[in-house]
């Protein structure tokens, strides 16, 4: 049997809303961690308990907190592993985080992955483990969390590494989380409204506009914060992440040389916006124009 253990966003300070209750593709980040764990007979939710939409092959799922609450990610999985009491130390546990957009993939990974003695976790292409997205045997949790003594602000790596793990290396996308207003926007996350009409956000991202602006010598050129938004949103969710400082580069280059050669630099970046939302264009399959 396995059982999926999610970790809650802690005090979700730089988001400023709940980030379990952000919404991605008509689902809240929480409901789609759920989704990516159908296997599971149990998932225990360690964050404070909110109303979700259940789906089809959806387990039992139970709501916990750690005792004082954040007390970070290590807290999190103690007081969720510490109502698995019933359980055997051989069950499997997979352990996931709320606020990652690629949840279900992750998830995908873990499963299909041959374990270690205690486990398999997914690793960045950088080398460092991210032992938040692992499949371990409950005994060997048990053990490690025995062995680090103080949980309350213990640090993941000093967790992980009393644990004996085989690893996946996969793209940064599949392990990315979302902090920020910011990252919640890049990802095409649906933030509520007066999140998205914060006057704080709103102003940090205006000032940091006028200063690289005027860094770069570019005051005069067209810099549609919403409209860049909105296709940073449309770009990560129909490509990905990564595409889309890609596609902000080749806009500023579309932009920047019609100023160079006196064109109409606003009708520049609308045609380059059309281009990178324009149905069909984001398809993987699509063969890129080659000009011949």
């Amino acid at each position: 049997m396995t059982v999926a253990l999610i970790i809650g966003g802690g005090r979700s300070k730089r988001m400023g809303t709940n980030k379990g209750e952000l919404t991605l593709e008509g689902r809240t980040l929480l409901e789609r961690a759920v989704d990516a764990v159908t296997d599971a007979s149990l998932a225990i939710v360690v964050a404070q308990e909110v109303e979700l939409t259940p789906a089809p092959r959806w387990p039992e799922v139970r709501f916990t907190l750690e005792n004082p609450p954040f007390g970070g990610p290590v807290a999190g999985i103690a007081a969720g592993v510490a109502q698995l009491s019933d359980r055997s130390d051989a069950e499997e546990v997979i352990v996931l985080p709320v606020d990652a957009p690629s949840v279900s993939d992750a998830a995908g990974e873990l499963g299909a992955a041959r374990p270690g003695p205690d486990g398999v976790v997914l690793q960045d292409q950088q080398g460092w483990p991210q032992y938040l997205f692992g499949r371990y045997r409950l005994g060997s949790l048990r053990r490690a969390l025995g062995e680090l003594g103080r949980v309350r602000g213990a640090s993941v790596r000093s967790f992980g590494e009393l644990l004996n793990v085989a690893r996946v290396v996969v793209d940064h996308d599949l392990i990315a989380d979302v902090d920020t207003p910011e990252q919640a926007i890049e990802a095409g996350i649906d933030l509520p409204r007066e999140r998205r009409d914060d006057p704080g956000v709103v102003e940090r991202v205006h000032n940091w506009r006028d200063i690289l602006a005027g860094e770069l010598g570019i005051s005069d050129a067209p810099f549609d914060i919403d409209q860049i938004l909105k296709l940073a949103a449309i770009v990560s969710k129909d490509v990905a992440r990564p595409a889309v400082p890609v596609t902000a580069y080749g806009i500023g280059v579309a932009v920047g040389m019609a100023l160079g050669r006196g064109k109409d630099a606003d009708a520049a970046l609308a045609r380059a916006i059309d281009i990178a939302t324009a149905p069909g264009n984001t398809d993987p399959a699509r063969r890129p124009h080659t000009g011949a």
